[in-house]
């Protein structure tokens, strides 16, 4: 019994020693609350700083005033602040703020920007034409009648590309659809590649790809010293280039000179051989000195058409583009799903100069497939005009897989 009794009393103590282990506890609240209370103030302090960065980069609105002057002579940067280029706009509704489809355009060897003029303002580009704003870009001294370059390095197609960051800067434009030929194909195609951010597409007609060849070369330096003796037989006044010359001669046989370096051509409008010949000469220089364009093409960001003439000389070069980017792109061919090539049958090889009804539904399918004029509608007489074309293309291939087995011998 006395046992017993021992052991009951004992039972109190033994709590009250676990009472007395309790206060200890709350010696470690106080220090769990100061670091809950230190986590919030530290976010607070980074959402602040993060915030205000977002919103200076992303709110920019063009200058649609500025679209109102329809030319504008806008300076190069600090690297060549004795350049300019010249800039045309062509429109015809008031630009809004909400307008956002803007196509710069960069025109070719031996053109200005006037060389898109035609194309713009064909019939079949009337309802592009009335949704659009299309800023036209001259290089530095490409101009009609443009007077001397006092430099005697003219910016290479690298530098070129980099140039054009002061149009849109100029315009305040954060992105724009590019359209080149030419020359101006691969200047807009190294702009893509640098400044993916602001691009829209890329459409690109008859680009030149390839590195300039020791041939190629050899013929700038002839045509150059043939610029030189024009300027002093005719004197310092005149600087038109005499397109009707005999071509250069090499081997005692009378050969072309290449389409990258040829300035004019003879079944062009008067207004296309005004040409400054040494401005003309030091732009040459930058082409001839041209890198391989290959190897940029596959890490182009952007929507790319490609649109040259089945006939023409430039189809070589165009077919190599649009070639570099379907293997670019053989893993995962919905990448392509809005990158056409657009093959144009021109006996003459004037594509912007007599533009078709073909590049024209070509351009609306692509400005449509990156988003822009969605609200665009699509004429049923191009519809059902292509729809017919296909039905007959059809026609003539199974035609010609039929007509052969009936030619067999027994």
């Amino acid at each position: 019994m006395p046992t017993t009794v021992q052991q009951v009393e004992a039972l109190p103590e033994g709590l009250v020693t676990l009472d007395t282990i309790t206060p200890k506890v709350n010696l470690v609240e106080p220090t769990v609350e100061k670091v809950v209370d230190e986590k919030p103030t530290e976010t607070v302090e980074k959402v602040a700083v993060a915030v205000p960065d977002v919103e200076v980069t992303t709110v920019k609105e063009p200058k649609t005033d500025l679209f109102e002057t329809t030319k504008h002579v806008i300076p190069c940067s600090e690297a060549f602040s004795k350049l300019t280029m010249e800039v045309s706009i062509s429109k015809e509704k008031e630009v809004t703020s909400l307008q956002r489809c803007f196509i710069l355009t960069l025109h070719d060897y031996g053109f200005d920007n006037k060389q898109f003029d035609s194309f713009i303002n064909c019939p079949h580009m009337s309802a592009i034409r009335s949704r659009s704003v299309w800023i036209n870009v001259s290089l530095p001294g490409q101009e009609l009648e443009a007077s001397d370059l006092t430099i005697t390095k003219y910016p290479t197609i690298e530098e070129l590309a980099d140039e054009l960051v002061g149009v849109l800067d100029y315009f305040n434009l954060p992105q724009v659809v590019l359209l080149g030929r030419g020359i101006g194909a691969t200047i807009c195609t190294y702009f893509a590649y640098k400044f993916p951010g602001r691009v829209f597409g890329l459409m690109c007609i008859e680009p030149i790809v390839s590195q300039a060849s020791y041939m190629e070369s050899i013929k700038f330096k002839l045509a150059h010293l043939s610029f030189k003796r024009q300027e002093s037989k005719e004197g310092k006044g005149k600087k038109e280039i005499d397109v009707s010359a005999e071509p250069i001669v090499e081997g005692g046989q009378i050969e072309n000179e290449s389409f990258h370096l040829q300035p004019v051509d003879k079944t062009l409008d008067e207004k296309f051989k005004h040409r400054n010949s040494k401005n003309l000469s030091l732009l040459g220089q930058a082409l001839v000195n041209r890198h391989c364009l290959i190897n940029i093409i596959p890490s182009l960001q952007c929507d790319t058409l490609v649109a040259t003439n089945k006939n023409g000389q430039g189809y070589s070069e165009s077919k190599k583009f649009y070639r570099t980017i379907n293997d670019a792109h053989r893993r995962d061919f919905k990448s392509l799903v809005n990158s056409p090539f657009i093959e144009i049958e021109s006996e003459d090889g004037l594509i912007l100069e007599d533009p078709s009804m073909e590049l024209a539904l070509g351009v609306q399918y692509f400005l449509q497939g990156i988003g822009l004029l969605s609200a665009m509608p699509l004429r049923a007489s191009l519809s059902r005009q292509s729809s017919v074309q296909s039905q007959i293309n059809d026609t003539v291939s199974s035609a010609a897989i039929v007509e052969p087995e009936a030619d067999k011998p027994e």
